[in-house]
């Protein structure tokens, strides 16, 4: 059976969303392994998810700064 590697990290799965939307846009729908709608509703989540991994981030630096301040 074989196995498939799935992404296990956020950065991993953003790479992977950004991979098939570039695919997505390059080639046309028969082309492609997935449908149209599907390529829609990865354009979506893509900026969805760009913007939240960009909060985490923010979030992030922001808890180390203030923690600094803290201690």
């Amino acid at each position: 059976m074989p196995y498939r590697r799935l992404p296990n990290t956020d950065q991993a799965r953003l790479r992977a969303m950004q991979t098939a939307e570039q695919m997505g846009h390059k080639y046309m729908s028969p082309d492609l392994a997935y449908t149209q709608n599907k390529y829609r509703e990865i354009k979506t989540l893509l900026n969805k998810f760009e913007q939240a991994i960009t909060s985490q981030k923010t979030a992030f630096a922001n808890q180390i700064e203030n923690q600094k301040k803290y201690k």
